[in-house]
């Protein structure tokens, strides 16, 4: 169908590829990844608040140790 209708010679499949190809490459050959640091922390501090509001009761009736994440 793709051949047939979409992309007939799969030109834009190709420039896709080529494309995430070159960010893969260039992401490999930089020396830190680029990202903002401030969105991961926020992120991994809603990650938390999700565990030990939502899991942590049911991980607690089982009675598995928590201290290796809150650092106890």
């Amino acid at each position: 169908m793709v051949e047939n209708f979409v992309d007939t010679n799969f030109v834009y499949h190709r420039a896709i590829a080529q494309l995430w190809g070159e960010w893969t490459r260039l992401l490999a050959d930089s020396v830190m990844i680029p990202f903002v640091t401030k969105d991961y922390a926020n992120k991994l501090q809603q990650v938390y608040e999700i565990l030990n509001t939502g899991v942590r009761p049911v991980l607690h009736d089982h009675d598995p140790s928590m201290t290796v994440f809150l650092g106890e």
